[in-house]
């Protein structure tokens, strides 16, 4: 994996060494190329808030794509990577101890979790509290830092009743359905006419569930579940790019690259070699 010394650079850790069930940090950055980085957690759930940019998590087997506004919560035991987009990032991560939640919430089936939902005013609100306050060294401080994450853990678990692993459950069934379908025969040919005759509703009815629920059209869906599998296997074999190309769904190599190449401003060929390279630094 590549571990950028840009990333840590631009990286603020926000600390207090009063508190020991919380920390932080703020990443703001401009990267001229995609950029993999390793976090380690052991004892602590992750929240992520991502203000700018794209990114792309890969935690637990799962591959989660991260757009702006979104909030992703890492609540299992084991190393995750952020694959950072060409262009501006702005990340903001703070980790909780486990300890400090299992003292004041009995859910233990959330802490193990992984969560991806929309940010609201509220927790935007408690995620620059808690920053603001955290460095700080009073009693007031001190106390907004400890309400404002418990909180935020509140929302999580407010969302953690709506969500079924990765998926929102706050989507319709229907869109559901049809993300479901897709996601076990993206490697065949799908098109609008498939999903219509499948699910009995017309083509236009398909596309307007994609852009009103997931702001989005399904041939982009579809092309993003292809792109998202080839990385993983770009990243853990050594198979031929045309062969991941079809593997993938793609009906050409030269497709597979120009769709790879816009969402991650490199070619696959060069994504595979900078992961080779820092692999073996």
């Amino acid at each position: 994996m590549i571990q950028s010394s840009l990333f840590l650079n631009n990286t603020e850790f926000i600390t207090n060494p009063d508190y020991t069930f919380i920390h932080a940090k703020r990443i703001i950055t401009d990267l001229n190329q995609i950029t993999q980085y390793v976090d380690l957690y052991f004892d602590e759930i992750v929240i992520l808030q991502l203000n700018c940019g794209e990114i792309c998590v890969s935690a637990d087997s799962n591959t989660i794509h991260v757009s702006k506004g979104q909030i992703l919560y890492l609540g299992n035991h084991h190393p995750y990577d952020i694959l950072f987009s060409k262009g501006k990032i702005d990340v903001t991560v703070i980790y909780v101890k486990r300890e400090y939640i299992y003292d004041h919430i009995r859910v233990t089936t959330l802490i193990n979790d992984t969560l991806f939902f929309e940010c609201n005013s509220q927790i935007k609100k408690l995620f620059e509290s808690i920053l603001v306050n955290l460095p700080l060294d009073t009693p007031a401080s001190n106390l907004v830092v400890k309400g404002d994450t418990l909180s935020l853990i509140g929302h999580v678990l407010s969302f953690s009743n709506r969500v079924d692993g990765l998926e929102n459950a706050g989507y319709s069934k229907k869109i559901q359905e049809l993300c479901e379908y897709i996601k076990d025969n993206y490697p065949t040919k799908i098109t609008l006419n498939d999903l219509s005759l499948k699910f009995g509703y017309s083509n236009q009815y398909i596309s307007t569930l994609f852009k009103k629920e997931l702001n989005t059209t399904f041939l982009e869906y579809l092309t993003y579940k292809r792109i998202q599998r080839a990385k993983y296997l770009l990243s853990t074999t050594n198979d031929r790019i045309v062969d991941i190309s079809y593997a993938c769904g793609f009906s050409d190599e030269r497709r597979f690259i120009t769709h790879f190449k816009k969402r991650y401003g490199v070619t696959p060929a060069r994504f595979r070699k900078m992961l080779k390279d820092g692999a073996d630094q």
